[in-house]
């Protein structure tokens, strides 16, 4: 146990709200300043992404942290990785945390070339999420880290073949990949929704006041499994209304689709919102799809998303895909549906609608869920924890 303050520089690509964005803004909020000081280095400019993509860069200046833009480009070029190094040894931090693929590359690397004792990553998607060369440069240099996180369970299973939460014991096993998830506020949840006018936030949204509403909140990507919440939604009553809350290139394509099946007037994408736990204190249900890509490769395990879903209670609906059960078992704490097939989708949607006190049962054991294994406190505790071991 160390006696003075730990420096830790996170490197990120950019600070879009997302949820290794969120990991980071949690963290500086929570860690004990008294024996840690957080620099956060993000690494393109955020006018590479045009005036509506919403940052989490003031509300992680309002938290009292240094944040750092090197200015970067679009695509990496090799200017990023001089202006790393060189920031690193003036820093000269006791660790260097990185957060997503590029700036996990550029961050091993420049961290290694600057001397930093002390090098971890978090890994924060699986294969599908990635292109080809960007998945496989991030794997060849993740060596260069002294350890590794899955911020979720099925991206640990995916990257080192076992999961394990992070703990004392095991990393005095010798072990050095773990799995800590991201962590929800759930007092903060909970506050959010307690304030709430829920009927006046669905007026805002323009739900009718007979109708059902249908959250998901993911980028709009193609295998967060848009298109199957689309095609879904003609399968459901006209009194149901899908509201999507992310932003990405899918946007004019998923509204072309909604014209096509004629839904639009049920089809709402919100685009990037600061707004979550309200939307979530909106819905009458939460779903998070999944798309399998080419070659069968799929999202595995809970993701931040629908950990928020469930600890603001909300009834949940996933696409069954591996290692969901750590969150969602059917019928117990939400309703599972087939990956790629709208007719399933809409049928546990459906089942979620046509019976609401059993909805709302598996709303509160989902919240009972995520009280036991996905709080903040346990999530800021692990990385306190892993930062000592270190």
């Amino acid at each position: 146990m160390t006696s003075r303050i730990l420096s830790v520089v996170i490197i990120v690509n950019e600070l879009l709200r997302g949820g290794a964005q969120r990991i980071i803004l949690n963290l500086a909020r929570d860690i004990d300043k008294g024996k840690f000081s957080i620099t956060v280095v993000y690494l393109k400019s955020h006018k590479n992404f045009g005036p509506d993509a919403a940052t989490l860069e003031d509300e992680l200046r309002q938290t009292g942290i240094r944040v750092i833009s090197l200015e970067g480009a679009q695509r990496f070029t090799p200017t990023d990785l001089l202006k790393l190094i060189r920031l690193l040894r003036n820093e000269k931090p006791d660790i260097v945390h990185t957060f997503l693929p590029y700036a996990g590359t550029l961050g091993r690397i420049a961290a290694r070339i600057a001397g930093v004792p002390r090098i971890v990553s978090v890994q924060c998607n699986v294969r599908v999420a990635y292109d080809f060369w960007r998945y496989w440069l991030d794997r060849a240099t993740l060596i260069l880290a002294h350890a590794w996180i899955g911020a979720t369970e099925g991206i640990e299973l995916e990257y080192g073949g076992s999961v394990a939460h992070f703990s004392k014991e095991e990393w005095n096993r010798g072990r050095r990949h773990f799995s800590i998830p991201s962590g929800v506020n759930m007092e903060a949840i909970a506050e959010s929704l307690a304030q709430l006018d829920r009927s006046k936030k669905r007026r805002e949204l323009e739900v009718p006041s007979d109708g059902v509403m249908i959250l998901m909140t993911a980028r709009l990507i193609r295998w967060k499994g848009h298109h199957d919440l689309l095609r879904a939604l003609v399968h459901l009553p006209d009194s149901v209304h899908v509201f999507c809350a992310g932003w990405g290139p899918l946007r004019e394509e998923l509204l072309a689709l909604a014209r096509e099946l004629r839904v639009s007037d049920r089809y709402h994408l919100l685009g990037a919102r600061s707004d979550i736990y309200e939307l979530l204190g909106a819905a009458d249900v939460y779903v998070q799809a999944h798309s399998a890509a080419p070659g069968g490769r799929i999202w595995n395990g809970p993701n931040a998303s629908q950990v928020e879903a469930c600890a603001a209670g909300v009834p949940s609906v996933s696409t069954s895909v591996p290692l969901i059960e750590y969150l969602i078992e059917d019928g117990i704490t939400g309703k599972l549906a087939e990956p790629n097939d709208p007719s399933s989708l809409s049928a546990a949607i459906k089942w979620m609608i046509d019976h609401p006190k059993e909805a709302s049962s598996l709303g509160k054991a989902g919240r009972e869920r995520v009280r036991e294994r996905y709080t903040l406190e346990r999530m800021v505790n692990q990385y306190e924890d892993l930062y000592l071991s270190l």
